[in-house]
C-alpha cells in the first residue's frame, strides 16, 4: 500500500505476521454461534443429511444440499492455463431439463447409493464397430 507522496505504509514486504487469532480459530461470532447451537441440542450436519435420506423431500431440495457438501469434499479443478487457448464459456442459462438431468448425475455419481472408489464402472465404448469406407477400400485392394 503507498500513501500519498508515493511512500509505503504498513508492514514491509515479507515481515512475518504479528498478533490477531491463530489460524483456524474462529471469530466471536462464529464461536457464539457454535456455542448456541450446542446449547439447543442442534448439529446441522446430522439434520442436512437426515433430510437428503428422507424419500419424501424433493429432488431439487436433495441436489441443494448435496451441493453445499460438494464443496468441501472434492477439490475445485484449477483452469487450464494457455497463452494460445480461447476460454470458451457458455453463459447461457440451462433449461429445466439440462438441470434435472444435471441433478440426477450428481445424485448418482456422489449420493448415498453411488458406487464405491473402489467398485469398477461400466464405460461406454463410443467408438463403431461397423468398417469404414477406407477399411473397405483396403480389404478389397488387398
Amino acid at each position: 500500500m503507498t500513501a500519498p507522496g508515493g511512500r509505503r505504509v504498513g508492514r514491509p514486504p515479507g515481515q512475518a505476521k504479528t498478533g490477531g487469532r491463530k489460524a483456524g480459530t474462529p471469530n466471536r461470532s462464529t464461536l457464539a454461534l457454535f456455542e448456541k447451537l450446542a446449547r439447543l441440542g442442534c448439529d446441522p450436519d446430522k439434520e442436512l443429511v437426515r433430510i437428503v435420506n428422507d424419500s419424501k423431500t424433493e429432488l431439487a431440495v436433495r441436489v441443494n444440499i448435496y451441493a453445499l457438501f460438494f464443496r468441501y469434499i472434492h477439490s475445485v479443478p484449477k483452469p487450464a492455463v494457455e497463452a494460445d487457448m480461447e476460454k470458451v464459456i457458455d453463459d447461457s442459462p440451462m433449461t429445466m431439463d439440462q438441470v434435472v438431468q444435471w441433478s440426477q448425475y450428481v445424485i448418482d455419481h456422489y449420493g448415498p447409493k453411488a458406487p464405491k472408489p473402489d467398485q469398477p464402472t461400466e464405460e461406454v465404448n463410443d467408438k463403431s464397430e461397423e468398417p469404414t469406407e477406407t477399411n473397405e477400400e483396403t480389404a478389397e485392394d488387398s
